[in-house]
């Protein structure tokens, strides 16, 4: 699978894929200036159907599936940076399976723009995608950064793989 970083541009509040053929990932969670409600807006998706089930997927920590909007949309429950990230990777991983998703542009990350905290989560996020025994329909995951940490975290895992 192949990993691609794309760092924000001044628009990183409503960066979106033009690309129909992309799953779009972004976290449960709607309080204030949040790059999930730019992305709403942007795609135009329907936000109280949207809203409704935040609750529920950050409760169970599970994936919700939205397969029917355009692009599909796959609502990760917020972590905080203290949750189990290889069960809620489990549970994306399975979500775009599950709707034979090839491109997913995974918008967790992109509004960083102050020190990232969670440098155990993004790693532990990048080993899963890394793992080569990982079974998915995923070809390609545009990562969008908020933080240049993550590119260095990245390049540290790249070339830890090459050694």
């Amino acid at each position: 699978m192949k990993i691609t970083l794309r760092t924000n541009q001044e628009d990183w509040f409503l960066s979106k894929v033009e690309d129909k053929n992309y799953t779009v990932s972004m976290t449960a969670n709607f309080d204030g200036f949040t790059p999930s409600n730019g992305m709403i807006r942007a795609y135009k998706w329907d936000e109280k159907e949207i809203k409704e089930v935040v609750e529920s997927c950050n409760a169970l920590q599970e994936v919700m599936i939205f397969d029917y909007f355009a692009p599909a949309l796959l609502l990760v429950p917020k972590t905080k940076g203290n949750s189990d990230t290889a069960a809620i990777m489990k549970s994306l991983i399975e979500a775009a399976n599950h709707i034979g998703a090839e491109y997913l542009h995974f918008r967790h990350y992109s509004s960083l723009h102050r020190e990232l905290k969670a440098t155990k989560e993004v790693n532990d996020i990048f080993n899963y995608f890394l793992n080569p025994n990982l079974e998915t329909s995923l070809k390609e995951v545009l990562f969008d950064v908020g933080d240049k940490k993550i590119i260095e975290i990245y390049n540290k895992l790249i070339g830890n793989f090459k050694s």
